[in-house]
Formats: structure tokens, sequence, C-alpha cells
């Protein structure tokens, strides 16, 4: 089920269009329990008897007490509806196999998910860019500058292939500097993040393009792969214009 929820979210075109914003992880979709429906309880408590849910916790320690106000969520993650979707539903089924780029979709898509749901920048940077690791690696670690061209042979139009380079640079920057303790200040642009979730999402894309053009099932064969992309052994091949772009903007 957790699979499901993440790698729908990390597929899904437009979550803007279905309401489904970046929030705190008290709001993150999954099997929690019990635990108050917001939608549910404002179905059923109409007219004079609604009422805001609020909790009001006190707390007291040996050096003080305290009260603090604790707000229930919102309305639920529309699975459902996001599904309904042939184009979601199809991709979705099909990273619930067991050949390594799909394995490698539902890593990504749980890091994808744990920084839509966090409400620090940096978590949000370095989540992201695990997800951006897990779908350019393999088995063995790859420096910075390989995982760049990995991404860029994910294009089939070279022509725009070192724009990709360069953008990933700039977050792999970030994502270590984050991982270094450090704080970098393109976390202060809140349009470096928007460009971050839409390349990894573009990238899950364009994984799932490879695995079908290359009917590629194991690790050695993705690695192979990348070299024979890279060294002119094999192409891509006649692509339309929606293959041909680069990441588009998913929304936020």
């Amino acid at each position: 089920m957790q699979n499901i929820t993440d790698l729908t979210l990390l597929l899904e075109r437009d979550l803007a269009d279905h309401q489904v914003f970046r929030r705190g992880d008290a709001n993150s979709p999954g099997v929690r329990g019990i635990v108050l429906d917001r939608g549910a309880i404002d179905r059923n408590l109409n007219g004079p008897a609604r009422i805001e849910l609020v909790g009001f916790p006190w707390v007291i320690t040996s050096r003080d007490d305290s009260r603090s106000a604790h707000w229930f969520g919102v309305k639920p993650f529309p699975l459902g509806e996001l599904l309904e979707q042939d184009y979601l539903r199809e991709a979705v089924q099909s990273c619930l196999k067991e050949d390594a780029i799909s394995k490698r979709l539902r890593v990504a898509a749980r890091w994808f998910a744990e920084a839509r749901y966090t409400l620090a920048d940096d978590d949000e940077a370095l989540a992201l860019g695990v997800a951006m690791d897990a779908l350019l690696t393999g088995q063995s670690r790859l420096p910075g500058s390989a995982m760049a061209d990995h991404l860029a042979l994910l294009a089939p139009n070279p022509m725009g292939r070192p724009k990709l380079v360069a953008d990933y640079l700039d977050f792999y920057k970030v994502r270590s500097s984050v991982a270094h303790a450090g704080r970098s200040a393109k976390l202060n642009d809140p349009d470096f993040i928007r460009k971050f979730y839409t390349s990894v999402h573009w990238v899950a894309w364009r994984s799932l393009a490879l695995r079908e053009r290359f009917n590629i099932v194991s690790e050695k064969e993705i690695d192979a792969l990348f070299n024979d992309l890279r060294w002119g052994v094999r192409s891509w091949g006649p692509s339309g214009p929606d293959l041909d772009r680069g990441p588009a903007d998913t929304g936020s």
C-alpha cells in the first residue's frame, strides 16, 4: 500500500490540479492506523454542530508546564481519484514488478514522498537528492559527474543534454551541502525546490521509458546500456516532441 501511494505521488503529472500540495508530515498519506479523517468529520458535522477540530494537550515537566494547540489534518489524499487515470494506474502497476528499474522507482518514490511531507527545506533537498540517487545509480556508488551523465542520456535529444547536466550539478551541490551539515542559499529560492521536484519526476518517467524502449531487466543491463548510449552503440531512435523535451513544470 505504501509503495502504491508513494509511486502515485512520484508519477502524477499535475498534483496541484488534484489539490495535493507540499505540507507537513501530519498529512502524509499511507496506512496510519486510527486517525481522524477531516473530510468524514466535516460531512457528518453540518450546520450548528460543525466544530473546529483541535486538541489542547497540557504538558507538565519538572521545570515548567505548557499548553499547545494541535489541529487535525485536512482532507485525505485522493488516491482513488488519482488512480482512476489510466496512464497513472498503468504506470504505478508496472512499477510493482521485480525488474531493476521498478525497484529503483519504488525507492525513489519513498524518498520523493518524504520530501513532499516535510516542512524543512533542507530535509526536502536531502530527500530529493536521495530519490535522484536511487534513480541514477546502480549497485555501486557513482560520483556526481557520472550521475549527471546518466540523467542527460535519458533525454533522446542530445541538444538538451548540456542544460540537464548543469541543472543536475546544481541539485547535487545543494544536496551535498545539506548532507555535510551545511546550508545553501539556493534553498531560499522556492523556484529551486520546485525545479528539483520537477526534475525527479521527469527522471522517473524517463526511467520507465528506458525500461520499455530497451527491455531492461537487471542492474547489469542498465550499466551496459548507459555505456552504449554514451558511445553511440545504441540510441533512442526517432521520438516525438513528448520524448524530446526536458523536465516540464509539474506544479508544487
